[in-house]
């Protein structure tokens, strides 16, 4: 499930096609935490590579993941990560201000 999910995401950021890549990733991350499988989204998390996403993506993934965060431990590593990324992007000062409600 990981792979085909994450194969189809790279795919639609690679050919720029960020809204579409955006509704994959709120729609299916909200089907699986609504079905209560936390397993699947936990290793969803944990194969990204948020360096082959655009900001935009890795923080839809930060927000759609945001209320289960507790559930899903490796959240906590695509977070640091994606921060570590938008750091190098743009900046400490407004990477943390973007970013700190999504912790």
């Amino acid at each position: 499930m990981a792979d085909t999910f994450l194969d189809t995401l790279y795919m639609l950021t690679g050919q720029k096609r960020i809204a579409d890549a955006t509704d994959l990733i709120f729609g299916c991350i909200d089907r699986l935490l609504s079905d209560g499988d936390f397993a699947a989204v936990n290793a969803i998390l944990a194969d990204a590579d948020p360096e082959y996403l655009p900001s935009s993506t890795r923080r839809s993934f930060l927000a759609i993941t945001a209320a289960a965060k507790d559930k899903l431990p490796a959240r906590k590593q695509f977070y640091d990560k994606a921060l570590a990324l938008l750091v190098a992007e743009r900046g400490r000062d407004y990477a943390e201000k973007l970013l700190a409600r999504l912790a």
